[in-house]
């Protein structure tokens, strides 16, 4: 399960007053939509899954979305690529 931030999540990473601790923070900015409870599970001592999991339940963190729309680095990589030009064979 890839996780990406809610709204909830970039309103706490704004600048300003803070709720959340760093640890939660730091989770919260790892969670881009590119990362999955199985990538966070090692960092803060192997405490990093069960972070994103409390992040999860109080609304800071969601599964990505499948329809969520491909970036142009995600298009560029996943396009065809044309057959390379070589020199002819006589």
């Amino acid at each position: 399960m890839l996780l990406q931030r809610t709204e909830k999540a970039r309103i706490e990473l704004l600048p300003g007053p803070r709720t959340l601790g760093l640890r939660e923070r730091s989770v919260l900015m790892l969670a881009n939509g590119d990362k999955s409870l199985m990538d966070l599970e090692p960092l803060f001592g192997g405490e990093g899954w069960q972070i994103a999991l409390d992040l999860v339940r109080q609304g800071y963190l969601e599964p990505r979305r499948a329809s969520r729309a491909m970036s142009g680095t995600d298009r560029a990589r996943r396009a065809p690529r044309p057959p390379a030009m070589g020199r002819a064979r006589p």
